[in-house]
Parts: structure tokens; C-alpha cells; sequence
């Protein structure tokens, strides 16, 4: 921490200079030849130095003789007392200057503030997206490829694993808008007004998602009138466009279904600005008693869940909607902001334990088990799930064993990665450029990647469309195209809409728009 400092000179130093010209004082002052009388005098009482404290620190007054009153002495005397004085009189005036031309130096001069850390991108993070969109775009169109029944419970577990990504996101929040080794947001983030801070997030995310409605809503509209009629179309509507889907267990995967993910990130996003002062505040004790409120929290709705419905064994993932005995409460485990906003400080704090990693306590040793660790404890985590051997609801997984689980892993990749020459197995190999690019395009991959399912595969479009099915026409073997076609959609959205001017200009006039209105 001590390099983030600027400090002038110790004051004490500027002491220390005026030793010799005291010295220097007294000397000549002995060698002009002093009185008797006043020698005495001034023996007795001492001269005696202050230091007076100043605004500006400590500066040197100058030597002040104690006040006496000796008795009358000859004429004689006092001018060779005078010759006496001269020198130490010469000294204080040459002392008054120096003091204050440093005051006026000082009173020039304003200290630097502490300058923040800066901080290291962490690349692994991103592949660590890519890594897990892939699972989730596995997850909901897999049954299409003829899977076996153990890659179909391996790969459907998507509703422990979708907490990953509020995790990751509240870790990259924290990791963005706080200071690095201090317990602060950063002033950019405590001084921009809240309004404009979740506006501007908001739209982050919202174009694309905008956009893409756009793309495909002939085809959810054509669906959704057909067997809703016009109502239900305008208000599936209106929750797709607002994001608001995730409030209504029964209507939260409307038109494009993946997307209630981000009106429940949407939520988090507003609450931000007011908790994140908060838990930047946090020293590790306290970070630590707030992850076990939060995690508990999260887990007690998923008690009364399990116990309502008797669910405490199922393995949601692989259950088609007419197994479960309560859709609705089900959905409210699944969606609901709410407990979206948990998972989400869980990752702020988690990342916040490393920001101050040497601040409190020592520097944490790291090594290899810090990342490889919990990596292998959530994969044989899945697999024993899909196996049947660890028979256990998703809803009391996920906070219990896969969150925990996760959030120690970033935080082993993020010790991991800090270094300039990064040595941990896993976190080199999620730095690979390849990876990495590939990262870069996981949120246009999740957008697109349910339209494009629908189009090939929901059964009234795709009849309508191409005559069927493309697993029935094509194969099994169409899934890998269907992987590929996503890919490449979400290349060109990236390159064409997402880094368009156009576009960024467009947002940044649409988002003063509705702040007016703020």
C-alpha cells in the first residue's frame, strides 16, 4: 500500500537542518565573548527551542531566552553582551526566513491524494462466459440431438448453473466500481446520481435485446396470436420489451424465454448503486458474515419449496412442466428477482474478500488447488446428480453446494490471473486468445441463441417454415449446425450492431431521453 502514497519530506527533516546553524549560533556566540554576568544568567535559565504547530505542519520559532531579571550590570558588559547577541540574532532571522519560506512552499503545495491500484483484466472471466452459455444453449435445446439419458441429466441442470452467471455478474461489478486495496467505491461511482448510473447499465444490454425482438417478432407474434389471440400477444409484448417477464412465474419465458434473465439482472442493476457503498465498506469479517446472511437468505424460500411440493429429490432440469406439482411456485424459485439480487451481492462479495487481500490480513498463498479445486467439486457435483447417486432438488443445490462452490473459484481464478506471468493451469488456459474472443461474444449468443432454437425447432414454425422440424428432417447431427449458426449470428450482431456508432450514438440519445423523465 505504501507505494500508492505521495508524501513530501518529513517535517522532522527540516529540523534536523536547522541543527548546525544553531550550533553554528552558539558558537560564535561564545567565541564574541558573552559576559560573565549574562553567561550565568543565560546557564541557569537555558535556551529553550520550540516547535510550533502550524496548519502546514511543524516549523522551527527560533531560539527564545527565558525571561530574567539580572541585576544592573556595568556598561562594559552589556556591549560586549551585545557583540554576543549579534550572532544568535543573525541565526533566528536567518531560522524566521527559511520557516517561512516553507510555509509558503507548503501552502503552495497540495498533497496528492492515494492513487488507486489499478486494475488487471481479468481475461479468464470472460471464457468463463462462453463456458458457461455453452451449457446453457446446451441445456435447453440438447433433447434435439438423441442425447443418452446421462448427457441429458448432465447437460439439463441449468437451473443450478444459471447462477453462475448473477454471481459472475455482481463479481465484475464489484471488481469495476470498487477501489482496490481500500474500503471504497470508486468517485466516479459514489458521485454519479443513481438514476443515471442504472440507466446507463440498462442500456448496456437492452439494445440488443431491443433489437433482436425486432428481428424475430413476426414469429413470436404469429405464435402468440394464434393461440392467445391479440390480447395476450400485446401483453407478452409489453413484458418482453420491458423486461418484466421474471415477476410472472407463469409468463416469464415469453417470446424470447431466455431473456428473463436480464429483467431479474435488470433488478439487481437498480438496487446497485445503494448497496454497493455498502459492501465496499465491509471489512473481511463483515464480507464474511454477509455472504453466510446472503447464502442463507437464498436458501430459505428453497426450503419451503422443497417441503410445500415434496420436491427434495427431483432433479428439476430433466422434468417436462406436467411432472411438477406446483409450476407456478417453481417458477417463483426459478425467476424471481429477488433471489437473483442475493446471488448477484454474493459475487460483489466474494470479489471484495480479494480487492483486500494484504489490507487486513496477509497475503494469501496460492496455488494450483485454489482453482482446480472447486472446479472438480461442481463438475463431480453434476455428474453424481445425473448419475441418481446424489438425489437432491436443484433448488437446494444451488445455494448450498454450487454457489459456495463457484464463488470460491472465481476468487482462485482472479489470485491466480493477478500475477504478470500467470503459472495456475486453469487460469492460463482460460487466457488462451481464442477463449478469450469467444467470451467476447457470449451475451449476443445469449440473446440469439432461443429465436434461432424456436426457428429450427419449435414445432408450429418450424413446419411452417422449413416443413418440419430440423431434427426430424436433417438429424440428430443438425444440433452442431444449429451451435455453429448461433456462433456466427452472434458474430455478425457483435460486429454490426453492437460496435456500430450508429448504434452507440442512438443509445446515448435514447438514454438522456429517459432520464429526463427520472
Amino acid at each position: 500500500m505504501a507505494g500508492w502514497w505521495r508524501s513530501s519530506p518529513p517535517v522532522r527533516t527540516r529540523v534536523q537542518r536547522t541543527g548546525p546553524l544553531v550550533l553554528l549560533g552558539i558558537a560564535l556566540s561564545v567565541l564574541t565573548g558573552l559576559p560573565k554576568t549574562v553567561t550565568e544568567t543565560h546557564g541557569q535559565q537555558g535556551h529553550r527551542t520550540e516547535l510550533v504547530q502550524q496548519p502546514w505542519g511543524l516549523a522551527f520559532s527560533g531560539a527564545r531566552p527565558e525571561a530574567t531579571n539580572p541585576d544592573p550590570a556595568p556598561k562594559e558588559e552589556r556591549e560586549d553582551g551585545l557583540k554576543g547577541i549579534l550572532p544568535l540574532a543573525g541565526v533566528a532571522a536567518l531560522l524566521l526566513y527559511r520557516a517561512r519560506s516553507a510555509r509558503k512552499a507548503a501552502e503552495g503545495v497540495t498533497q496528492a491524494p492515494p492513487k488507486p491500484a489499478s486494475a488487471k483484466r481479468i481475461e479468464g472471466f470472460d471464457s468463463m462466459r462462453f463456458f458457461l452459455i455453452l451449457y446453457i444453449v446446451c441445456g435447453h435445446f440438447i433433447s434435439f440431438a438423441a442425447p443418452s439419458a446421462f448427457a441429458f441429466k448432465t447437460v439439463t441442470q441449468i437451473n443450478v448453473v444459471v447462477g453462475a452467471f448473477f454471481a459472475l455478474s455482481g463479481y465484475v461489478a464489484a471488481y469495476t466500481t470498487c477501489e482496490i486495496g481500500q474500503k471504497k467505491a470508486k468517485d466516479k461511482i459514489a458521485g454519479t446520481p443513481p438514476p443515471t448510473f442504472i440507466v446507463s447499465r440498462v442500456f448496456g444490454y437492452w439494445t440488443l435485446h431491443l433489437f433482436v425482438l425486432l428481428l424475430f417478432c413476426p414469429m413470436f407474434m404469429y405464435v402468440d396470436n394464434k393461440f392467445g389471440g391479440p390480447v395476450v400477444t400485446a401483453w407478452h409484448a409489453v413484458l418482453s420489451v420491458s423486461m418484466t417477464a421474471a415477476w410472472f412465474p407463469l409468463h416469464a419465458e415469453v417470446w424470447n424465454a431466455p431473456t428473463w434473465f436480464l429483467g431479474a439482472l435488470t433488478f439487481a442493476t437498480i438496487l446497485q448503486p445503494y448497496f454497493t457503498p455498502i459492501i465496499a465498506k465491509q471489512g473481511k469479517q463483515e464480507l464474511r458474515r454477509t455472504a453466510f446472511w446472503l447464502t442463507l437468505a437464498s436458501l430459505l424460500p428453497k426450503l419451503g419449496y422443497c417441503s410445500g411440493t415434496s420436491a427434495w429429490h427431483l432433479l428439476e432440469g430433466a422434468l417436462s412442466p406436467k411432472e411438477f406439482a406446483n409450476l407456478a411456485i417453481f417458477n417463483v424459485m426459478r425467476f424471481n428477482p429477488v433471489w437473483a439480487v442475493a446471488e448477484f451481492m454474493l459475487g460483489m462479495v466474494a470479489c471484495r474478500l480479494v480487492m483486500l487481500d494484504g489490507v487486513e490480513e496477509g497475503q494469501p498463498k496460492t496455488s494450483p488447488v485454489d482453482t482446480l479445486g472447486p472446479l472438480m467439486a461442481m463438475v463431480t457435483l453434476i455428474v453424481l446428480r445425473a448419475t441418481g447417486i446424489l438425489a437432491i432438488s436443484d433448488m437446494i443445490v444451488r445455494p448450498c453446494f454450487f454457489m459456495p462452490l463457484f464463488v470460491l473459484f472465481l476468487m482462485g481464478l482472479h489470485r491466480a490471473s493477478l500475477p504478470d506471468t500467470i503459472t495456475d493451469p486453469v487460469a492460463k488456459f482460460l487466457a488462451l486468445k481464442p477463449l478469450v474472443w469467444l467470451g467476447g461474444l457470449s451475451f449476443p449468443i445469449f440473446i440469439v441463441h432461443g429465436p434461432l432454437g424456436q426457428l429450427f425447432y419449435k414445432k408450429v414454425i418450424a413446419t411452417n417454415v422449413f416443413g418440419g422440424t430440423l431434427n426430424n428432417i436433417c438429424g440428430p447431427w443438425f444440433f452442431w449446425v444449429y451451435l455453429l449458426i448461433v456462433v456466427a449470428a452472434a458474430f455478425l450482431l457483435n460486429k454490426f450492431f453492437m460496435n456500430s456508432a450508429k448504434v452507440k450514438q442512438w443509445s446515448a440519445s435514447a438514454q438522456k431521453t429517459v432520464l429526463k423523465y427520472l
